[in-house]
């Protein structure tokens, strides 16, 4: 998320989530000073809960919709991402 925030085309409507605010405190933190970075709570395994999820993520993007999404579940500190998307 830095990254990308950090970048001078850096996207209007960044969205992050995570599973737990108790695991998340680094996202929320820095989504707390980014204006354009959006953390929401999901849990991919909790289906009922996705029609919520999706309604806040169309509320966020509008008309605009959703362009980008990067499906990741862990991380990677040895490569950013230029070096792994071509």
């Amino acid at each position: 998320m830095t990254q990308l925030l950090s970048s001078p085309c850096h996207p209007t409507c960044l969205i992050a989530t995570y599973r737990s605010p108790a695991t998340a405190t680094a996202l929320l933190a820095l989504a707390q000073g980014a204006p354009s970075l959006h953390a929401l709570l999901l849990d991919v395994t909790d289906i009922p809960s996705h029609p919520a999820f999706v309604a806040q993520v169309t509320d966020l993007v509008g008309d605009a919709g959703l362009n980008l999404l990067i499906n990741n579940a862990g991380m990677n500190p040895k490569k950013d991402l230029e070096s792994v998307t071509p």
